[in-house]
């Protein structure tokens, strides 16, 4: 059966509404791609500029590591880095040897050789020296200079150890030997222990008049063994041990003293080992426990009278009852061990001792140039301006040339007024400078002829010619300002020009591809432009016709899909636009700030 032209219309109406179904769930599709797509961009931007700026920082601190680590190796090995304040320490140490009136080349060589391959860096040498020095104790040997030297290593005062060995050797008349082992021991045994050095020291020191007294009533080797009885027990206690040495020597010095230890059931005696003296000490300790009365009202008074005749005082009653007082023998010397153990921690001082001989041939070479400038002092500063002049001529040539004539004539020129009495004479060979003031010299010629006595003509004459030289060095002056300002000529690097030749073949490509992608761009938004048009005049038609309204709805469909294919392209492009700008700010893409010769 034939279809009629009603059944035709409806079933194009059915496919049209069919096609414009379709084409509308497909822009819902679109729609929704877009929003995604603009959403996953905003998101991946936030991430991508978070990671650009990453690696823009990260390239950043690369970039300054590698300057400060070049700048730490140029500065290590650069003539200055290498030899350090040699020409400071040459002076320190000459006039060190000065004050000790030892300063000869041997002394000198001596005293460095002194440190060589122990550890210690020069400048630590020399101030070690300079300590022994100040002290009066060269004449004390090598092994405690060698010792100063040490504790400069390890940061450790010198002056209070230096002060125990002098007072030893000259008071007590003990070994120096001896005496430096001991202070090194003391040093030894704080640091093993953990306690305070300096403080064990200065309460070794504190005992000096105690010291005094018992050498003179039990002995030297007594009153010796009293201060190492005093740091076996003070090693081990940093606020017991100035307490320590005070009790004692309230029970060993003096009368006083030999009445207050027979109260406590001890007595010192002559020729007292280190160890008998510390036993002693302890025991006079327990016995002071026993005897302090107990804590409460009324112990005032107790105190009292017991400090009143000497038993006891308080400060003793603390000290008994302090648990970390202990007998313990005083440790080896390790200062030898310590200083090369900082040597190998510490970067600063591995390097200087390693440089030690290099810097010691300095200072013996520093010590030949000194004689030299001694001898020849008168000359040299006729040779400095020698050589500043040659060193004009040889940069700046023929111009520096026409420079110091022009300030040849003028110097001659003024020699010449002030030789004539304030006549400018011109003769065979006159200079520039001659020339130029001849003729404000004529004018005067007469005036000075007639008479040699002072007049407002001849001042005024005298000032016209001091102010011409004023110009004329102005002029010169100006001149060289010129000659000093002008550019030196030389050659680009080849590196330079390399990297110049690659970055225009970059930038060449790059621009090229921006064009060529503008230029597609321009192309699909102009195609874009006639759709839209072709579209709106069917749309305009369609719309004059009620009866044609399923292809007014297709066409809006259809152009809804034409503007979500094109906003898809657009976040398509940007978003190889920001890979491609993270890329070529990658760490990964840029160069190890390597640096310049001479940067």
């Amino acid at each position: 059966m034939a279809s009629t032209p009603e059944q035709d219309r409806q079933e194009l109406l059915d496919a049209i509404q069919e096609l414009t179904q379709s084409v509308k769930d497909n822009s819902d599709k679109l729609d929704d791609a877009v929003k995604k797509q603009v959403s996953s961009r905003d998101k991946d931007g936030k991430e991508r500029k978070k990671l650009l700026q990453g690696n823009i920082d990260l390239n950043k601190t690369q970039n300054l590591n590698t300057l400060r680590l070049g700048g730490v190796i140029r500065g290590m090995f650069s003539l200055h880095g290498m030899l350090g304040n040699v020409r400071s320490s040459n002076d320190q140490l000459v006039k060190s040897l000065a004050q000790a009136g030892q300063l000869t080349r041997q002394n000198y060589g001596d005293t460095l050789r002194t440190f060589r391959a122990n550890n210690v860096s020069m400048t630590q040498a020399v101030a070690a020296f300079g300590d022994v020095v100040s002290m009066g104790m060269t004449r004390f040997g090598k092994d405690v200079l060698l010792m100063t030297g040490q504790l400069k290593v390890l940061g450790i005062q010198t002056k209070g150890l230096l002060q125990n060995v002098r007072f030893n050797t000259e008071v007590l008349g003990t070994s120096i030997d001896g005496n430096r082992t001991f202070a090194e021991q003391m040093v030894s045994s704080a640091m093993r222990m953990g306690t305070s050095v300096d403080g064990l020291v200065q309460a070794v020191n504190s005992m000096r008049q105690a010291t005094t007294n018992v050498a003179a009533e039990l002995g030297p080797t007594t009153a010796k063994n009293m201060q190492i009885a005093a740091a076996m027990l003070g090693q081990s206690t940093n606020e017991g041990q100035k307490m320590i040495t005070d009790f004692m020597t309230s029970i060993m010095a003096g009368p006083e003293a030999f009445m207050k230890a027979g109260r406590l059931g001890v007595t010192a005696g002559v020729g007292m080992s280190p160890m008998e003296i510390a036993q002693m000490t302890v025991a006079a300790l327990g016995r002071v426990r026993d005897l302090a009365p107990t804590a409460g009202a009324g112990a005032q008074h107790v105190f009292a009278g017991l400090e009143q005749f000497n038993i006891i005082s308080r400060e003793d009653v603390v000290l008994s009852r302090m648990r970390n007082i202990n007998i313990k023998k005083l440790t080896d010397s390790q200062l030898k061990e310590a200083t090369a153990n900082v040597s190998r921690m510490s970067f600063e001082q591995a390097w200087q001792n390693a440089l030690f001989s290099v810097q010691e041939f300095a200072m013996k070479a520093v010590v030949g140039i000194a004689n030299a400038v001694h001898r020849f002092g008168a000359i040299i500063p006729m040779i400095a301006v020698i050589s500043t002049a040659v060193g004009l001529i040889v940069g700046f040539g023929s111009k520096t040339l026409v420079a110091l004539k022009s300030i040849g004539g003028l110097i001659a020129s003024i020699a010449l007024f002030v030789k004539g009495g304030g006549l400018m004479l011109q003769g065979a060979g006159a200079t520039a400078g001659g020339a130029l003031f001849s003729s404000f010299s004529a004018n005067a010629a007469g005036a000075v002829a007639a008479q040699r006595v002072f007049s407002r003509r001849l001042l005024a004459s005298m000032l016209g010619r001091l102010t011409l030289v004023g110009a004329g060095i102005a002029t010169v002056a100006m001149l060289g300002n010129w000659l000093m300002s002008q550019p030196k000529k030389g050659k680009s690097s080849g590196t330079a020009s390399l990297a110049g030749l690659s970055g225009g073949l970059t930038d060449s490509f790059m621009s090229d591809f921006k064009t060529d992608r503008d230029d597609a761009k321009a192309q699909r938004q102009e195609s874009i432009k006639i759709q839209e048009e072709q579209l709106g005049i069917m749309r305009g038609g369609l719309s004059t016709n009620p009866s044609e309204s399923p292809l007014y709805a297709l066409t809006a469909e259809m152009s809804r899909n034409i503007l979500g294919l094109n906003r898809l392209v657009e976040l398509a492009e940007d978003g190889n636009d920001m890979a491609r700008g993270t890329l070529n700010n990658s760490v990964l893409n840029k160069p190890i700030g390597i640096l310049k010769p001479g940067g």
